[in-house]
């Protein structure tokens, strides 16, 4: 799933766009969940464990805590969306440099918060998260969400989607370290890794998935395996207002 996160150093004005985004998702289509951090070495040290496909950041004068992180963000990441926040408009040239994809004026209406947020899942929607392949000479893209899960079998990984299966040369190690940054797949079992948005019951010994396909779980490591996974829940339904 895609990740937003939040940077400001105001506890009420974090909790004013926090709010106005979870608002936002429950009114529309995009799936997102929302993280939201006081100091960029909290956003830094999360950003170890997920990606963040859209960033809100607060800049404004006397504080350079935002502006630093905008500026060391891109000189990282060229994809990421940044939304400058700020109480005036004196920060426009340096949005262009480090290629804001919007500008919000503080304080907002929900309705400007609304249309700079359509123009951000506009983007999103044309870039949906990725991992690239090779298929025999070919170079495929396959996105996350149509993942199930992934298997190894004579030198092969094995991507299983809802109607076909791609092989890649490569062994499971380089593999799963290509998938380690996207939270949502789990391994299982050895050599097995399962996309947990795609699982809709734990069994037994199986992870049921969307497709009707089972999952094997492996015996030694269940109760750890059934902690991250249930684990990953609980923050799915947390980023979208659903505990509590």
């Amino acid at each position: 799933m895609l990740a937003a996160a939040i940077l400001n150093a105001e506890s009420n004005e974090r909790e004013i766009l926090e709010n106005a985004l979870r608002r936002y998702l429950s009114e529309h289509t995009l799936r997102m969940e929302v993280y939201a951090y006081a100091h960029a070495r909290d956003f830094w040290e999360a950003r170890q464990q997920r990606y963040f496909e859209l960033l809100l950041v607060m800049v404004r004068q006397g504080e350079g805590e935002g502006i630093n992180l905008a500026r060391q963000l891109r000189e990282r990441d060229q994809e990421t969306l940044l939304v400058f926040i700020s109480p005036d408009a004196g920060w426009a040239v340096e949005s262009y440099r480090v290629r804001a994809h919007d500008y919000l004026l503080w304080p907002f209406s929900y309705a400007q918060f609304e249309t700079m947020m359509n123009l951000c899942a506009r983007t999103l929607r044309r870039r949906r998260p990725f991992v690239e392949i090779k298929e025999g000479r070919l170079t495929t893209r396959v996105l996350l969400e149509d993942i199930y899960f992934t298997d190894y079998h004579n030198h092969y990984i094995q991507i299983h989607l809802r109607d076909r299966i791609i092989r890649t040369y490569m062994t499971f190690p380089a593999f799963a370290d290509l998938m380690a940054s996207h939270p949502r797949f789990l391994c299982c079992y050895r050599n097995v890794l399962v996309n947990m948005d795609r699982v809709t019951a734990v069994e037994d010994q199986d992870f049921l998935l969307e497709d009707g396909s089972r999952v094997p779980l492996s015996r030694n490591g269940r109760q750890l395996i059934l902690q991250r996974f249930h684990d990953y829940q609980f923050e799915k339904q947390e980023c979208r207002g659903d505990v509590g």
